[in-house]
């Protein structure tokens, strides 16, 4: 399947990046502890998606489970994540929409917090072409500062979804279930 394929394809971009660059300092280098997790995501659209492109706010919320890590395998585990930006013309049929980095949190499963922030996004948020859809985050404060993670987020569209947008109805929300979320959590040597 097409949607597997690319999945794979990130989640070895990924592994390559994250083992590939560390963060060097004059007095230590950080490794990084690779995750694998699974997870289920909705996006939430305000104003509803609608054959108009408009501009407006997306809202990512997410549930992580069941995360294996290498080397470290007593990583923090993330529990839920949400993150929030503004969109620039994006609608049913709109591609590759221009996203700020917005803002977000993820709450690891001991119910400490860290900030999140986009910094790229493979991403087509419209109900026409969502597949691959994968957003890249950094984790900029809190726990687990300097890490990143991706969420492939394969929002699928209903078929009321898609004939509701095409029609004139808005489409509000999106969801995807069962998606790998890939984490490069930093592990001081």
């Amino acid at each position: 399947m097409r949607t597997t394929s690319f999945k794979v394809l990130f989640g070895i971009l990924f592994v390559l990046l994250s083992s590939t660059f560390g963060i060097r300092s004059a007095s230590a280098q950080t490794q990084f502890s690779v995750g694998s997790c699974v997870g289920t995501d909705a996006a939430h659209f305000s104003p509803g998606l609608t054959v108009i492109s408009t501009n407006g706010v997306v809202t990512v919320e997410g549930i992580v489970t069941g995360c294996v890590y290498l080397p470290n395998l007593t990583a923090p585990t993330p529990a839920t994540f949400t993150w929030n930006t503004t969109t620039n013309s994006v609608g049913c049929l709109a591609l590759s929409p221009t996203l700020a980095p917005g803002n977000g949190t993820i709450e690891w499963t001991d119910g400490v917090t860290s900030n999140i922030v986009l910094t790229s996004s493979v991403a087509s948020l419209g109900i026409v072409g969502l597949t691959p859809q994968a957003f890249f985050f950094a984790i900029t404060g809190g726990r687990e500062q300097g890490g990143y993670f991706v969420v492939n987020a394969d929002l699928i569209p209903t078929l009321n979804n898609a004939t509701s947008c095409l029609s004139g109805v808005p489409v509000y929300v999106l969801t995807g279930i069962n998606l790998p979320i890939f984490f490069a959590l930093p592990a001081p040597l």
